[in-house]
């Protein structure tokens, strides 16, 4: 909702459709907007959003990383999508998944910034829940003269 308040174009993608449905309601009870929302399959790379054939300037993912499974087809996806000097926020509550995902992201030649957010949360059994936000970026490697 903040991003389209802000001006974003944003395309929300989830493979639940339920999800999805709740993203909009969110979207337009917080801000008045709708995004354009697409069921995918992150991990189907012949989707044309996921091709690479388009690609952005800010990804933001949030709970995405519950499987090892998924560490590799995200980087890919990431790789694929990232425009030149773009920035993926990705927020993670401290899964394992997402630990070993970072230190495949930091082999493979990505940068990253965290940012901690202890909350205060809706849900007071959340009350020791830590979420990070990620800020991961590519630096362009300079051609040789």
């Amino acid at each position: 909702a903040i991003a389209l308040q802000l001006g974003a174009n944003l395309i929300a993608t989830d493979y639940a459709a339920e999800s999805l449905t709740l993203t909009r309601l969110t979207c337009l009870l917080n801000g008045e907007a709708e995004p354009v929302t697409v069921r995918v399959n992150w991990r189907d790379t012949s989707d044309p959003l996921l091709d690479g054939s388009q690609t952005f300037p800010v990804i933001l993912a949030a709970d995405v990383l519950y499987e090892r499974r998924d560490i590799e087809p995200l980087l890919a996806l990431f790789d694929r999508l990232l425009a030149p000097g773009g920035v993926v926020l990705l927020a993670e509550p401290g899964r394992e998944p997402a630990r070993l995902f970072l230190d495949h992201a930091d082999t493979q030649g990505w940068q990253r910034e965290v940012y901690r957010i202890d909350g205060p949360w809706p849900d007071p059994k959340d009350e020791a829940v830590v979420v990070r936000i990620h800020r991961l970026s590519r630096v362009s490697v300079p051609s040789n003269p």
